[in-house]
């Protein structure tokens, strides 16, 4: 059993995280550490990730048992807090966590001076679906759904409806109240609370976006709520959008349904 404190494991995982952050590195990285003690040896595995969708790539993996820290480096972009408007700066993160939950976030940042490292604090869910999908990697839980399963049925409602409009003839008349109420899939969340719409996808009997049968069974329920809301665009964005091909009646009719479903 390692001997290793939580402090000097950190201290260790961050230099670690620092390293990979080094200029002659490029593109998107899964990285493992299969050992790692107090000032000994460690054994460190990288492996290139595609640059199109890094963290999709990793999706459906579990690490051997012998991978106690497992990781992901990839790139984004920052803007300064005073001047939001002005050019985007690359930005570089390594995000490690370990079987303990120990979790480091580096990120490296460099403008028109010398590149700089930045110890990432707060809220994981700041880095997007990394540490949920490094979590899956090494068969940990991750943080419970925080939004109501009738926000996910809400979505996928007006997504359908949209798709619906957008797809009949032209001429044909306008979609109705009540076909477009026919389009809405939901149940209560007392009855369907996230677990079981996790299993329902898991087994093929529910499509939820681009979640294939056998994410959902590697995913929990907290990442599978996630990404289930990640599938669709921004509610208020499509109602928006929907004002412009529905009668103003039928609108209206939508968001009083939303409303009574406390979504919005």
């Amino acid at each position: 059993m390692s001997t290793v404190s939580p402090r000097s494991r950190s201290e260790l995982l961050r230099e670690i995280a620092s390293l990979l952050l080094d200029d002659e590195i490029e593109g998107p990285l899964a990285v493992a550490l299969a050992d790692y003690s107090d000032g000994g040896p460690f054994d460190l595995s990288v492996r290139a990730l595609p640059s199109n969708d890094p963290i999709t790539a990793l999706f459906g993996f579990l690490a051997p048992d012998e991978w106690v820290v497992f990781g992901v480096v990839t790139g984004g972009s920052a803007h300064h807090l005073d001047t939001c408007d002005g050019e985007p700066i690359p930005v570089r993160v390594a995000y490690l966590l370990d079987r303990r939950g120990l979790e480091v976030s580096v990120a490296k940042t460099g403008d028109a001076g010398a590149p700089m490292l930045i110890d990432l604090y707060g809220d994981p869910a700041s880095l997007g679906r990394v540490p949920d999908t490094c979590r899956r990697v090494l068969g940990l839980p991750t943080s419970p759904p925080e939004a109501d399963t009738q926000l996910l049925w809400a979505l996928d409602w007006l997504d359908r409806v949209i798709a619906d409009v957008i797809g009949r003839d032209l001429g044909a008349p306008p979609l109705g109240w009540r076909a477009i109420d026919l389009l809405h899939r939901g149940r209560p969340s007392r009855v369907a609370p996230w677990s079981i719409i996790r299993r329902e996808c898991a087994a093929g009997l529910l499509e939820i976006g681009g979640i294939s049968a056998s994410d959902a069974q590697w995913m929990d329920d907290g990442m599978f709520s996630r990404q289930a809301l990640a599938e669709y665009p921004e509610l208020c964005e499509t109602l928006v959008d929907l004002t412009a091909l529905l009668p103003e009646e039928t609108w209206h009719k939508m968001v009083d349904r939303l409303q009574r479903d406390h979504v919005v």
